[in-house]
């Protein structure tokens, strides 16, 4: 189509302002200049404690776990792995302090009984504390009757003077320090009998049960050994 066909031809100028409009559009489409994307943020991860490879504690950044600066912003050095030069440090261990041994409860009234070599003797035994309350005081009363030999049958002057001093009883206080070794050896402080004058007298519990003492005693006529049992 000529110049002047096409200026006198509306139509063919109508459908010319639509094409170079569509490939204006098209080009605009393609070349303006597109919005720059926004940067991906992504979550900072949360520090939380850890252990570092002997270095104490530290934080957990990333899967790693990382040391505390010090002073100087340096990181303390790692320990060389234990090898047999260089064996891993070793706590040492203490052993702890030894505990003082319980008091012994010996406070209380205590009675036994049992045959001797040629008789039976009865022992009755109280325990208290000292006024200072660092040992024991006790009272002790001990009797003893002949067992059945052949000079009751024939009685003389000397077997009816032994019956009786074997069968007076012997009462003394006693008075002690404080207990060792598990027991009290108690001294006498005075002897209310003149007859088998008691001499010493050693306490040690008896048993597990706390209701038991093992006695041990020499006087002016015997040597002898007892349990008792306490009765209040």
């Amino acid at each position: 189509m000529k110049l002047d066909e096409f200026k006198n031809n509306p139509g063919a100028q109508r459908k010319t302002w639509y094409f170079a409009g569509a490939v204006l559009l098209v080009v605009l489409v393609l070349f303006w200049p597109k919005g720059q994307k926004k940067p991906v943020v992504r979550p900072v991860p949360q520090a939380r404690p850890c252990l570092t490879n002997g270095r104490g504690r530290g934080t957990l950044i990333n899967g790693v776990c990382v040391a505390p600066a010090i002073a100087g912003g340096k990181l303390p050095p790692v320990a060389d792995p234990p090898t047999v030069e260089n064996p891993p440090a070793t706590v040492p261990i203490v052993p702890p302090a030894p505990q003082a041994p319980a008091p012994l409860k010996l406070q209380g009234s205590w009675r036994g009984s049992g045959a001797q070599s040629k008789e039976v003797c009865t022992l009755n035994l109280e325990i208290g504390d000292t006024p200072d309350k660092a040992g024991y005081s006790g009272y002790s009363t001990i009797r003893c009757s002949p067992l059945f030999d052949e000079r009751m049958m024939r009685p003389t002057i000397a077997a009816a003077a032994e019956m009786r001093v074997r069968m007076n009883p012997a009462s003394a206080v006693l008075m002690s320090g404080s207990a060792a070794d598990n027991k009290v050896i108690f001294e006498v402080e005075q002897n209310l009998s003149t007859l088998c004058p008691l001499q010493v007298l050693t306490v040690q519990p008896f048993g597990t049960t706390g209701r038991e003492l093992s006695v041990f005693w020499k006087d002016g006529c015997r040597e002898a050994a007892l349990v008792l049992t306490r009765i209040r």
